[in-house]
């Protein structure tokens, strides 16, 4: 998988942010009486699969922003 560019890190951080599709996600939940919920975070991930060797296993991690990526582990 290619890896994120600090350009794409920005869009993609200003897009899952309290101004972006966060805040619309919780506006929703308030329009549909569920004041209890609230959106914590998004995962985005590219669509494009990973593919591991026979000895690695594909794991996911993940930002606490929710940028999402899977990477082959163990690493050569």
């Amino acid at each position: 998988m290619p890896k994120l560019e600090n350009d794409e890190k920005k869009v993609i951080d200003r897009f899952i942010t309290d101004n972006g599709i966060v805040k619309l996600l919780n506006s929703h939940l308030k329009e549909n009486g569920l004041n209890d919920f609230e959106v914590e975070f998004v995962k985005i991930r590219r669509r494009e699969a990973l593919i591991c060797k026979p000895h690695q296993k594909k794991v996911e991690v993940c930002t606490k922003n929710g940028i999402c990526r899977e990477i082959c582990f163990p690493p050569d």
